[in-house]
């Protein structure tokens, strides 16, 4: 799968819980760790984030193309954000 329709899936995700996030897949696309902490920002637990962040601070910075190229479980991830939002 290619990192625009990585970035395109993770904008789908955050946008079920904040419809601002629209057109947001190219910022996505240049960091999505960023991009998923600021969308989820005050409509998730404090909890829930904390440990998110956990997870998923060593991708901070990096763009969707990087985590690609590092081979990085780009599922995994989607899988937990999924998991995330839905049980918001």
């Amino acid at each position: 799968m290619l990192a625009k329709e990585y970035s395109l899936k993770i904008e789908i995700l955050l946008r079920s819980i904040n419809p601002s996030i629209f057109n947001k897949s190219d910022e996505i696309l240049r960091n999505p760790y960023e991009e998923i902490i600021s969308a989820i920002q005050c409509r998730i637990s404090q909890e829930k984030i904390k440990k998110f962040k956990f997870y998923y601070n060593t991708i901070n910075g990096k763009s969707m193309q990087e985590l690609l190229n590092d081979k990085y479980n780009i599922e995994l991830l989607l899988t937990d954000l999924r998991k995330l939002v839905k049980n918001n």
